[in-house]
Order: C-alpha cells, then structure tokens, then sequence
C-alpha cells in the first residue's frame, strides 16, 4: 500500500487537479479496501482542522467537500451545512460512495467539457461515442472524452482497460492516451490495458491495424514499436520505456472479457489471476499461503459465479479457499479454511 501516493492523490482530488491518468488510479485505490480507512482517516483529519466557513467563501478542498454535502442535502430534509462537519465519519461513508459510483461527469477543462465514465470493480460499461464508436469498458477502469471529439479529431484517455471498435474516418484519426503513450487507428478493433498497477500499457489488435508512439516533451509523437496489425500484441515498459511485439496464441485472452468470458493463459500465476479475479467479481483476494500466489493456471470460463471457477481452479494446485461477504481467502490444502 502506497500511503505517500494516496494522500498525494486525494489531495489534488480535492482541489480538482487531478489529470486524467491520476483520476483512473485514484478510483481504483479508494475502490481497494486496504484505502478505505485512509480515506476516511485523511477526510476527518481536514474537517477537524477547518472552521465551518459561509458557503460564499469557500473554494478548493473546502468547497468540493461542500458539493458533496449538498448532494448529500438534497436527498434529506434540509440541514445547516456546518452539521455535516461535525459528524465526519458518517459524511466520509456517503463521500465514498459518491466518489466511486459510475458516472458520465462533464468537467470543465480550458473551456471545454469533459465526459468522463468510470467503472468499479465487478462492472463493465457499454459506451457509444458521438462518431458510433463503440468502447467496452472493463472493470475499474476510466475514460473520458470532451466535447471537441469527432471535429479535427477523435480521442480518448484511458485508465484500465477496454475495449474498441472504431468507426472508420480516414480524416479523423482515433487516438487513445494513456499517459505519454497514444494508439492511433483509423478503423479496427483492438484492446488496450493500462492498469496502474503493473506499470505496462498493452495494445491487442483483433483487427485492422494500429500505430502505438509515445509523446515526447516537444509534443512530438515518438514510435515505440511497430504497427501492430490483427493477432498481435505491442507490450510498454512505462518503467523503461521499452516495448516488445508478439504474437500470442490465445488472443481470447485479451478480449473475451468483453464477452463475458474469462481466460487465465498457461503462464499466468494465481497472484496474477488473484487480481484479475478481484477487478471481475469486485472481491478482495488475500493469501494465507503466499506460495499459492505463484502456482500456474490455464483456463477459459464463460459467465461462471466465482465459487465455480475456485473450485475449477483448485483441481489443478490442491488450495482451500472462503468466501465471507466481499473477501476471498485462499490458503494451502493443509489449512483449516471453510469451503
């Protein structure tokens, strides 16, 4: 848990700062349960320290608060402001569940909206563009597009994963930004993942074709890989700035989530499918046996509960594992856990 990151980043939440890349992994971190008592810890830690001011005088982290409180307002019988601060746990409990509902906000950038749609774990999106663009949107992902889309050109940030099928338009490119690394089509079908955590930016092409360039500080578009064209796949080291192109056999991998159709490839690990899990079903996976986390599966389940897949699972690497509320625990075979 990165606590230095997080109060970084709920800070410039506050003050409306966040950029689009940050607003993506700050939604994933207050989706996480280990940020959840952080979050409260930080937003009671700002109410204790800051008078009840007039609504008129308020502005920054005082005044984002304050729209949240008004929320809050609207749906009860009317209440004085400054109550809400004074009772700061049970606001920070509504607070989170404001912030991390799906949403199609449009926010105010150098003048121009922005649309942005984020899901949480456990949730998938369907978004029709203005262009007819469709974009699958996996779980705890964000993206956001402004209203100047479709005029000179057609682009999108993106946080997570998704996937796009792209309307041609020869004169309006479709770029998709994560971070300094775009993928620029003209017309096709492709996946791009970007999850925080793994520090890599994956582009998967299931047709058509797609150039993958990273913007350099002269705004000029840089090339980090060669087109990548159907069936293969561009990986970026957003650490070192390297990419490696391949052709992997079970492309179903990439985009059968968007089917509903989960695919674990031969030399994925159970730590790694442990988060593919928690994004899937909105759990929390923990681990009483940390060597389980590199035991190897492959699979493919279609629109499966997670007890099925569990138990699919464990047929191959003996584990026990419980299921209690939102919380997953997976432990050795020699461990008392109930399932």
């Amino acid at each position: 848990m990165n606590e230095q990151l997080f109060e970084r980043l709920l800070e410039s939440y506050l003050a409306d700062r966040l950029t689009e890349a940050e607003k993506g992994q700050f939604f994933r971190m207050v989706n996480d349960p280990a940020y959840r008592q952080l979050l409260e810890a930080g937003l009671n830690a700002r109410w204790q320290t800051t008078k009840p001011p007039s609504q008129a005088a308020l502005s920054g982290s005082p005044r984002r608060i304050t729209n949240v409180m008004e929320q809050i307002d609207a749906k009860r019988a009317r209440r004085p402001i400054y109550s809400y601060w004074l009772a700061a746990a049970s606001v920070a409990a509504v607070f989170l569940v404001l912030l991390l509902k799906p949403s199609a906000d449009r926010t105010p950038v150098a003048g121009i909206e922005t649309h942005t749609i984020t899901t949480l774990n456990g949730q998938k999106k369907k978004i029709r563009l203005p262009d007819s663009s469709l974009i699958i949107l996996n779980s705890g992902s964000t993206l956001s597009y402004r209203d100047d889309y479709n005029t000179a050109r057609r682009t999108v940030w993106l946080s997570g994963e998704a996937f796009f099928s792209v309307s041609h338009s020869k004169e309006k490119p479709f770029e998709v930004h994560v971070g300094d690394v775009t993928t620029m089509v003209l017309g096709t079908e492709f996946v791009v993942s970007a999850y925080g955590n793994t520090r890599k930016v994956q582009v998967a092409v299931t047709s058509g074709r797609v150039q993958v360039g990273r913007q350099s500080d002269s705004d000029a578009t840089q090339s980090v890989g060669s087109q990548v064209s159907a069936g293969e796949l561009l990986t970026y080291d957003l650490a070192t700035f390297t990419s490696n192109l391949s052709r992997p056999e079970d492309m179903e991998h990439w985009a059968g989530w968007k089917d509903e159709i989960l695919v674990l490839h031969a030399n994925e690990t159970l730590g790694q499918a442990a988060e593919r899990l928690e994004r899937w079903y909105g759990v929390h996976v923990q681990f009483n046996d940390n060597r389980l986390k590199n035991s190897r599966f492959k699979g493919k389940f279609e629109n499966l509960p997670l007890n099925e897949v569990l138990n699919i699972l464990k047929k191959s690497t003996p584990f026990h594992y419980h299921i209690a509320n939102d919380t997953v625990t997976i432990g050795s075979s020699r461990q008392r856990l109930s399932n």
